[in-house]
């Protein structure tokens, strides 16, 4: 399973995609939205896992990119604040609030890729 993971913050993006790999992900990284929106051009993904707040293109934004192209992708955004409360439209498949749990994370991450297991 191929998973994009995006944070603006390097040392989660890093620790986040060391603990994904170890479970079996197969993983990416991206520093934000912009960079995040040219690796799904690149490249096809199972998930997304995204922070809200990032610079030149936010969590809710890169959502909202992808429901305009048609790209049905599912999405965990994790927020480190008060959550904002984003259109219906650009509403992620899931929310986590930092600081999370990993055996959380992995948990929502099985019931959107492998909605029959759970």
């Amino acid at each position: 399973m191929n998973v994009l993971i995006v944070d603006d913050d390097a040392a989660i993006r890093e620790i986040s995609a060391r603990i994904l790999m170890r479970a079996g992900f197969t993983v990416d990284v991206a520093p934000d939205g912009e960079a995040a929106w040219d690796a799904v051009g690149r490249q096809s993904y199972d998930l997304i896992i995204t922070d809200q707040n990032m610079p030149r293109l936010d969590g809710s934004g890169l959502i909202g990119r992808l429901n305009e192209a048609g790209v049905k992708i599912p999405v965990i955004m994790i927020t480190g604040g008060a959550l904002e409360s984003p259109s219906l439209k650009n509403a992620p498949d899931c929310f986590l609030t930092k600081p999370f749990r990993f055996p959380v994370l992995l948990e929502e991450m099985n019931r959107l890729m492998c909605p029959s297991s759970v």
